[in-house]
């Protein structure tokens, strides 16, 4: 049986579901689930990692997200495996499901290093001559991630990597 993950472990709340089959309708895997409690304890830890992962350098969030596009490369097949059986998809698809996920955290792990802001020159009008604005990019709070079930790895990476990115705890219910 798969459990939440919350803090970086697995919790079992005694609340489960089946995943079923596409293909045939059996039972593919069991599943637990959070409970109202899980999930508050979810939003007090992300309140208390925000301070952490906003203090990690932009370098230390790259390598974390560049880490993740390699293990989902490393792990394809298997990953691609339970992505035809949850989902129905042919293992064609479900292959190029991971592949995107993985450029997904990839190209997030290199804007994570650009993250910084920018210089605006206000010379477009005559009064703004020699004078510029800037803007600072920081992390806002924690993120909350609900992705449907077409997709489940790809479009889950798509709020998930930019939230690491930005430096951004995350809360994701597929």
């Amino acid at each position: 049986m798969l459990s939440p993950i919350v803090g970086g472990s697995k919790r079992d709340t005694g609340v489960t579901f089946e995943v079923i089959k596409p293909f045939d309708g059996s039972v593919y895997e069991e599943i637990g689930a959070a409970d109202a409690a899980l999930i508050d304890e979810a939003f007090g830890l992300c309140g208390k990692a925000g301070p952490k992962i906003r203090a990690m350098t932009r370098k230390a969030r790259s390598d974390v997200l560049f880490k993740v596009s390699r293990r989902l490369t490393e792990e394809r097949e298997r990953i691609a495996a339970i992505l035809a059986n949850e989902v129905g998809k042919t293992i064609k698809e479900a292959r190029t499901e991971v592949d995107r996920a993985a450029n997904t955290f990839m190209f997030a792990g290199e804007e994570a290093k650009r993250l910084g802001g920018e210089v605006i020159p206000f010379d477009a009008v005559a009064n703004g001559v020699g004078r510029q604005g800037f803007s600072l990019k920081v992390p806002i709070g924690t993120v909350i991630a609900i992705t449907p079930f077409n997709f489940p790895l790809n479009l889950a990476a798509h709020k998930i990597a930019p939230a690491m990115a930005a430096g951004n705890p995350f809360i994701l219910k597929p």
